[in-house]
């Protein structure tokens, strides 16, 4: 990583152009505990929790549980629904978005469109429902699969034949995101999910 820098910087005082475009994108990376996209305006961002066990994240009992191993992130809800409910309106044009990963594993871009499940009348009558699906930007092989009901979000990221799911957690009035590999499940009911 040094070497890295130390090259990067070398040869942005040599002004290669090259370079400069290179030194001026920011990476998904770690030591951020957030990521974001902008589309038409409307920014959404996600902030890590970096110590979930103080959210008293226990699961409901009888109901689920939480996996083996998660991360928790959190959203502006108003910006979450904004956001998804633009890129639901556009139909086939690609909305960019970056979801949440696992905890050192930063952020994954795609590029998402209206899934096509939904009738017409179904719309109609459940205007907060979006159902998207996309492709990932950096690895073209990564899918997804999001929904959203007017109040919270399921996703299921698909990487290299590993699942990561993305669901609502409600703590009191706040609704967390817990992230977790679908292999890190503790039950056939281990979405941490709810309302």
């Amino acid at each position: 990583m040094l070497y890295r820098s130390a090259l990067l910087g070398m040869l942005l005082l040599t002004g290669s152009p090259f370079l400069s475009k290179i030194a001026a994108q920011k990476p998904a990376s770690a030591a951020k505990a957030s990521c974001s996209a902008t589309e038409q305006g409307l920014t959404l961002t996600w902030t890590r929790v970096d110590n979930p066990s103080i959210l008293k994240l226990t699961a409901r009992q009888h109901t689920v549980t939480l996996p083996k191993s998660f991360s928790v992130y959190i959203v502006d809800e108003r910006k979450l629904q904004a956001y998804l409910k633009m890129a639901g309106k556009r139909g086939a044009t690609p909305t960019a978005i970056n979801l949440p990963a696992l905890n050192d594993e930063g952020c994954t871009r795609f590029k998402v469109i209206a899934s096509g499940t939904l009738s017409p009348e179904l719309a109609a009558k459940f205007p907060g429902l979006v159902s998207l699906k996309g492709i990932g930007v950096d690895d073209i092989a990564a899918s997804v699969r999001l929904d959203y009901d007017g109040t919270v979000m399921n996703a299921e990221l698909r990487q290299q034949e590993k699942y990561t799911i993305i669901a609502p957690w409600k703590s009191g009035k706040k609704t967390y995101y817990v992230v977790y590999r679908k292999e890190d499940a503790t039950g056939p009911r281990s979405t941490p999910a709810g309302k």
